[in-house]
């Protein structure tokens, strides 16, 4: 046996009957134990059956170091369930507070309603503010909902020059920030979650305000996108597409933040880093995806691709002669 206190030889010929490597061990072998966090994960075994050469010292050096690196590939392999696991947990343990808080809000602005105040600001004030409290418990929902990979009902059906616009409606009136549209022709129905994607831009609205408080302009745009596209997002084929861009003229997103700008808690400004992420899951579960293709210095862009037609989404996701 070598001096390492986790690298240990053996010969196979003083192996014992009844040990489970009798008959497969072969002349010298050495066990190396895989440890994660001072738990045993794993164990390696190597023997030189192919070499017939003794296991060295310096064999067992190398060995043990390749166990290490195994150990961390399988650490960094665990941690996307970790944070999911872990996203789910305070998500619900949130939700839950929230949920009661927020209930008993609209039970007191309900109940000063009915009685029909006589200060008509203050009735005023009170309805904007039950509103904002439902709001408040559907986004509530919603986030618990992506915290649980839940799917979502996509159940309105809009043109895009339909939904293009009432984007725009409320963008311009809840985040007070100018907004130009365009909407290419001929482009068919879609049948969206038009409370999910409301939240996307306001939210994407709330991140431009932070980065450039004055003159800030933003576009939304609706139109079709080329074949090629789909294909190098590896969207399915077979499915009609359409593509809603979100634009500032901001200074966009650096190009060494480009790819973790999706990732849970990522964050660049001191927020919950989850913004882009529920985005990202939105797209998803409408069928598609979203990409950022701005250019450094010359403001964000938001790419969502979102499938056409939910019934046209199962017929392609059934294939042919599918129920």
């Amino acid at each position: 046996m070598s001096d390492h206190s986790s690298v240990r030889k053996y010969l196979s010929g003083h192996l014992h009957p009844d040990d489970v490597l009798y008959g497969f061990a072969h002349g010298d072998f050495v066990l190396i134990p895989i440890y994660i966090e001072g738990d045993l994960r794993g164990v390696i075994y190597a023997d030189n059956r192919f070499t017939g050469n003794r296991i060295n010292e310096f064999e067992c050096h190398v060995l043990e170091l390749f166990s290490g690196m195994a150990g961390a590939i399988i650490q960094a392999s665990e941690v996307p369930n970790r944070l999911k696991g872990a996203l789910q947990q305070s998500a619900e343990m949130v939700a839950h507070k929230l949920r009661n808080r927020l209930a008993i809000i609209s039970d007191h602005l309900d109940d000063l309603l009915v009685r029909k105040m006589q200060d008509a600001d203050a009735a005023n004030f009170a309805r904007v503010a039950l509103d904002e409290t439902r709001n408040a418990q559907r986004i509530v929902r919603a986030f618990l909902g992506f915290a649980k990979s839940e799917p979502f009902e996509r159940p309105d059906t809009f043109t895009p020059a339909e939904l293009v616009e009432r984007l725009r409606r409320e963008v311009e009136g809840k985040a007070r920030i100018p907004v130009e549209i365009s909407v290419a022709p001929a482009l068919p129905t879609i049948r969206v979650s038009i409370d999910r994607l409301i939240d996307d831009f306001l939210a994407f609205a709330s991140d431009s305000k932070r980065h450039r408080e004055n003159g800030l302009l933003i576009r939304i745009s609706a139109e079709k996108p080329v074949d090629e596209e789909i294909r190098q997002l590896k969207l399915p084929s077979r499915r009609s597409y359409l593509k809603l861009t979100y634009s500032d003229n901001g200074p966009g997103i650096p190009k060494g933040f480009k790819e973790k700008i999706f990732d849970p808690f990522f964050t660049r400004a001191g927020g919950s880093g989850l913004g882009l992420t529920i985005a990202a899951y939105n797209a998803k579960v409408h069928g598609g995806c979203i990409v950022e293709s701005g250019a450094e210095g010359h403001g964000v862009r938001f790419d969502i691709y979102l499938n056409g037609d939910d019934h046209e989404r199962k017929e392609a996701d059934q294939g042919p002669g599918g129920r």
